[in-house]
């Protein structure tokens, strides 16, 4: 309550600050308030006593529920702080429909189905948060879709609920997994959550930031520990420490942090790191491959492999001379040199250094050899190839009945083995094709450097676990001029799981079968290509995928994707920005109303975050907030109700 004592006699004075303190509140209440409206899909018509849900991110502990009125509107108010907020409800068929957020005033308009569904499948979901007065008592909530009739809890410590939405009080500290089955007309499924309560004897070190949107040189760190540490020790990365739980901190130049936070309890201490970069850009990496000229030995091509988007190169050839060419060749005397590469990016510069040897002569002297494996047993029937780092390929060499390989007259410099099973392996279906050491892309490749014989190169395979079903996923690789790619590698995942491993047919075909219903990861393996996977789902509904083509360009393998402005032309996107910082938008023209999936995975199919829209025509745009994912690159996948979708890479910078 806010009391204001006010001299009665400054009565002018008074009605000044009764109207300041007025306009106070109205602010904050208009600041901290989220509304909108549920209505029919198919009438437009406005649907009272709905259900509609606001939760925050998972530091936020903001779990909110709230009905419609009569006229289809709702409205949270008092909305704590958090990074991003998701206002959702369920349809009849009890799917999500919702919008991801990311400040107050925001209206949010749902439309859902209200009758004819029927619901087959269902997914047990919860959150929790930990009561403000007794560390102890946890209070949880159920969110599960499929709409289930009853609800069994396990709290983790011997107790239990059949209560929707129970709250429970420990009686101890500790860590608890905790789990919820559902059960529906048609289904049963169990989730569950480790979750921490109370003053806990075990404690890790965890902490998020935020940079600031005016100086991108001053970071707001923020504790997100477990086990109730009672002190702090930041080390920022350039010199600073601080003791404060919540520091905010101001760097003095651009760059690259490793940032540390220990923490100490009553019981433990603990330790965690994280690297950020500030300024007004990413961080650059200097890296750079290299070799030899097959007929002449002193002559070196050199190829720049820096991460950071370089915008200018320094070379220094170790012998007296520089070049700033990205990828330069060099002519050498014979000797050892060490060769450096300095990069520049916007705010950022980075070096490496190798040393090289280079010889007179061919520049072919040396052997690499080593044996392949499939599990415990060597490959029986392959093929090894070797590949230069940019994919060219160098020269082939069998496998022979004891798993090795041999190649001969190799000159100096970068590569990539690849080894193959043979169609009359018996290890063909159960292993995949494999990079040295033991990598299916060639992204994750041991690169083998070349100066000496190279000997005990061994290649242990990726072994596949395949799928037990009846659906399929095909498709075709071509150069985008009708010419077809055949003899290239496709790997199918599941999770990051390899689950089966196929080469493209005379005409560039692929085709994958006996799948189970899930979510897959596509990818065309060509060396030296960077790669952009197709993310495909199949179902009861869908079983089989059609149509999943690539296509391959000099230095990328893309996805041929039906694009949602082809397909019916019932949208037209653009995302931006890309490479992204935290928030991505994506800007449509609709003609018609439509429901828009927006999925983000990453490379090997994971799904991190998926957002489902239902939109009226014409022209708007969504945030996606991808602040919660690590920087890297990711699959933005978009679909609509009409089957149209289209995907891309995107390259989170921060």
């Amino acid at each position: 309550m806010l009391i204001i004592i006010i001299n009665k006699t400054h009565t002018f004075m008074k009605t000044k600050l009764l109207t300041l303190v007025v306009l106070l509140f109205t602010s904050f209440s208009l600041m901290a308030q989220i509304t909108g409206t549920v209505k029919n899909s198919s009438t437009l018509s406005p649907i009272g006593n709905q259900t509609v849900y606001l939760t925050g991110d998972s530091l936020s502990g903001i779990n909110m529920t709230t009905t419609t009125n009569s006229s289809g509107q709702f409205s949270f108010t008092n909305v704590g702080s958090s990074n991003y907020y998701d206002v959702h409800t369920y349809d009849c068929n009890q799917s999500y429909v919702g919008q991801t957020i990311t400040s107050f005033n925001t209206v949010v308009n749902l439309l859902i189905c209200t009758s004819g569904g029927n619901p087959t499948n269902c997914t047990s979901i919860f959150t929790f948060f930990t009561d403000s007065v007794n560390a102890n008592l946890i209070h949880f909530n159920d969110l599960s879709t499929g709409n289930p009739v009853s609800w069994a809890w396990d709290f983790g410590d011997g107790t239990s609920s059949t209560l929707q939405n129970p709250s429970h009080l420990y009686s101890s500290n500790g860590n608890f997994t905790v789990a919820l089955t559902i059960t529906t007309a048609n289904c049963t499924n169990t989730s569950s959550q480790i979750i921490t309560v109370g003053n806990s004897t075990t404690c890790q070190s965890a902490f998020t930031y935020t940079i600031s949107t005016s100086n991108t040189l001053t970071v707001q760190f923020n504790d997100v520990s477990t086990g109730n540490p009672s002190s702090w020790l930041w080390n920022f990365g350039d010199g600073i420490t601080s003791t404060l739980q919540n520091p905010n901190h101001t760097y003095a130049t651009n760059g690259t942090y490793t940032v540390s936070l220990a923490i100490t309890t009553t019981n433990c201490t603990s330790t965690s790191n994280q690297t950020i970069s500030v300024g007004s850009s990413s961080a650059c990496q200097s890296a750079f491959t290299f070799n030899s000229n097959p007929a002449n030995g002193l002559i070196i091509q050199f190829t720049d492999a820096s991460t950071g988007s370089p915008t200018s190169w320094a070379w220094d050839f170790g012998d007296g001379t520089t070049s700033t060419q990205q990828n330069p060749s060099h002519t050498y005397t014979a000797g050892t040199y060490n060769v450096t590469l300095l990069i520049f990016g916007t705010n950022c510069q980075s070096s490496s250094t190798q040393s090289i040897t280079v010889s007179s002569g061919s520049g072919s002297n040396f052997s690499v050899s080593g044996t392949v494996t499939a599990g415990n047993n060597n490959l029986d029937y392959g093929i090894v190839k070797l590949y230069q780092t940019s994919g060219s390929l160098v020269a082939s060499a069998p496998v022979g009945s004891n798993g090795a390989y041999t190649f001969s007259n190799i000159a100096q410099g970068s590569y990539l083995l690849y080894a193959i099973p043979a169609s009359n392996s018996t290890y063909n279906l159960t292993y995949a094709p494999t990079y040295y050491t033991s990598d299916i892309l060639w992204t994750g490749a041991t690169t083998l450097t070349v100066n000496a014989n190279q000997t005990g190169k061994n290649i242990a395979l990726v072994q596949i676990v395949p799928m037990n079903g009846t659906g399929s996923i095909s498709g075709n690789l071509d150069t985008g001029s009708k010419t077809a790619v055949s003899g290239a590698v496709v790997n199918l995942l599941n999770n990051s799981t390899p689950v089966s491993s196929v080469i493209t047919s005379t005409n560039g075909n692929y085709i994958f079968g006996n799948l189970a219903n899930g979510t897959y990861t596509i990818w065309a393996e060509i060396a030296g290509k960077t790669t952009t996977p197709i993310i495909v789902t199949i179902d009861v509904a869908n079983p089989n995928s059609i149509n999943n083509d690539f296509i391959v360009k000099p230095n990328a393998v893309v996805p041929k994707a039906v694009s949602i402005d082809d397909a019916k032309k019932s949208l037209n996107i653009k995302t931006y920005p890309n490479p992204v910082e935290n928030n991505l938008n994506i800007a449509l023209s609709l003609e018609n109303s439509s429901r828009v999936n927006v999925e983000v995975f990453n490379l090997t199919g994971q799904l991190l975050i998926s957002n489902v829209y239902d939109l009226q025509s014409g022209s708007q745009t969504l945030r996606v907030n991808l602040n919660q994912l690590a920087k890297g690159s990711y699959i933005l996948k978009i679909s609509d109700n009409n089957n149209a979708h289209t995907q891309q890479l995107i390259t989170k910078i921060r």
